[in-house]
């Protein structure tokens, strides 16, 4: 199965397990100073790129109309009522710190990681980067237009794919300003405006998208996060899901600016999110392997379709990280996700994990005694090692 079939799947397969107490979330009801905003005036439109922000009414619909707050931007159907943006952009500002701060990042750092373009820019800048015909004809690649690239040994032989896998690396870590330059490029030579609202703005972007239910709440994505109006939807414990995508929302930024799913594995994804944020975890292992779940269509599998289970046993595998690597080490796994430059593998399969994400896990995870533990460890070795 192809990537794109996989993150389609994920965007209809994404559910947040159960309530749990809300632990670390900040439920404050008094909402946070903003301003209404028409895009018709700003020319700030909800961005044009699913894989950036998940999908939702936003992408097409309810695009124009939004709520500014300090740190947040809440887009939504003018016909909701103002209560409904100023509760998401509270949720919001209420719990972005916290979030940041049990992935053991500061606003700044976060920032740092936050891309300026969509994965859609990214992902064709790749391509183009790899071979691209000039307004003549000729066959070029990234070394025509950038001197800063150092070619690895063997490029001019290297197959497609290899090369994308390399400048998917490269892409990630160059700076803004040279992403904007490898962006002029492409649009003098190919005449297309690839970044037309595909611009990922610098604060947090909700869509109220009225479509989402009580059960399938959330959804946490680079750009921000999809959740219902609450005049339509309301949970007793939104702020905690709220804090659940916002932690989303900063994996994906640190990680995966590019591919926006589909890389690391989702136990480890949605362990993340569920433990940190509080939420239901399983008491004990049972007979579970939940290491098995590389993505949600394992589910199906393996917690036989029980999604909020899964997440409870996520959570429950999570909690082995948490306690014996830390919050640097698993900071630095995602770092490493994002700046993985070699020619494995990296997209997950059913039950088999991308050599990018493997790679990343074995060089930060700990033991309970301190020595090394491998994902094929955990994996094979899940209940042994849980005891």
């Amino acid at each position: 199965m192809n990537k794109y079939l996989f993150n389609i799947l994920s965007l209809l397969l994404l559910l947040l397990a159960g309530c749990g107490s809300d632990v670390g979330s900040e439920t404050s009801t008094v909402s946070v100073a903003g301003e209404f905003k028409s895009a018709y005036d700003t020319d700030l439109y909800y961005p044009d790129d699913a894989s950036l922000s998940g999908g939702g009414k936003c992408v097409t619909q309810n695009n124009h109309y939004y709520f500014e707050s300090a740190s947040t931007l809440v887009y939504g159907s003018p016909s909701l009522p103002d209560s409904d943006f100023k509760f998401a952009a509270t949720m919001v500002e209420n719990n972005l710190t916290r979030a940041l701060n049990l992935m053991g990042l500061s606003k700044a750092e976060f920032d740092g990681y936050r891309p300026q373009y969509s994965p859609f820019v990214g992902d064709n800048m790749i391509q183009f980067l790899a071979e691209y015909d000039d307004t003549n004809g000729n066959v070029h690649d990234i070394r025509n237009i950038d001197i800063d690239f150092k070619a690895p040994v063997g490029w001019d032989v290297m197959d497609y794919n290899t090369r994308l896998r390399i400048l998917h690396g490269y892409w990630n870590v160059i700076s803004n300003k040279k992403q904007s330059e490898l962006v002029a490029a492409y649009e003098k030579i190919n005449g297309y405006d690839l970044d037309d609202r595909r611009i990922v703005p610098d604060k947090i972007v909700v869509c109220l998208d009225e479509n989402r239910t009580k059960d399938f709440y959330g959804v946490g994505s680079i750009l921000g996060m999809i959740i219902p109006p609450n005049s339509m939807v309301s949970r007793s414990d939104a702020a905690q899901v709220v804090l659940h995508e916002l932690i989303h929302t900063i994996q994906k930024n640190v990680a995966t600016p590019v591919s926006a799913g589909g890389t690391i594995d989702s136990w480890f994804e949605e362990g993340q999110a569920t433990f940190l944020s509080g939420q239901r975890m399983a008491t004990s292992t049972g007979d579970y392997r939940p290491v098995d779940v590389t993505h949600y269509v394992d589910t199906d599998v393996i917690f036989q379709g029980d999604f909020g289970l899964a997440y409870e046993h996520f959570a429950k595998a999570y909690s082995y990280i948490d306690k014996n690597s830390g919050k640097s080490a698993a900071l630095n796994l995602l770092i490493d996700v994002r700046n993985y430059n070699g020619t494995g593998s990296t997209d997950v399969g059913y039950t088999e994990s991308s050599d990018r994400f493997r790679d990343a896990f074995d060089a930060n995870m700990l033991k309970s005694d301190g020595s090394q533990l491998t994902l094929e460890d955990f994996r094979h070795n899940y209940q042994y090692i849980m005891l």
